[in-house]
C-alpha cells in the first residue's frame, strides 16, 4: 500500500521516523536544526575555509597586518 501523508503546522514525533528506510532519531534530526541551505555546501565551504588558514598556518604567512581573528570567525 503506497500512502502520502502531508502534515502541515507543528507536528511532534516521540519516536524514530523512517525516511526512504532510513530509520533517522529524534536527536539525529535535531542536528539539522537551524540549517538555511544545502548541508553539503556548508561542510565543503567550511572545509575550503579551513584548508585556507592551514595553508596561511603553514606557509608562514601571518604577519603583524594579518587579521587571524577575522578568518577564523569567518569559519
Amino acid at each position: 500500500m503506497n500512502t502520502n501523508n502531508i502534515w502541515n503546522g507543528t507536528n511532534q514525533f516521540n519516536n524514530n521516523i523512517i525516511v526512504n528506510s532510513t530509520n533517522i532519531s529524534p536527536i539525529e534530526l535535531s542536528y539539522v536544526d537551524g540549517t538555511t541551505s544545502n548541508i553539503q555546501t556548508q561542510l565543503n565551504t567550511n572545509s575550503t575555509n579551513i584548508s585556507n588558514v592551514n595553508t596561511i598556518l603553514s606557509n608562514n604567512q601571518i604577519t603583524s597586518s594579518t587579521n587571524v581573528i577575522d578568518s577564523i570567525n569567518y569559519l
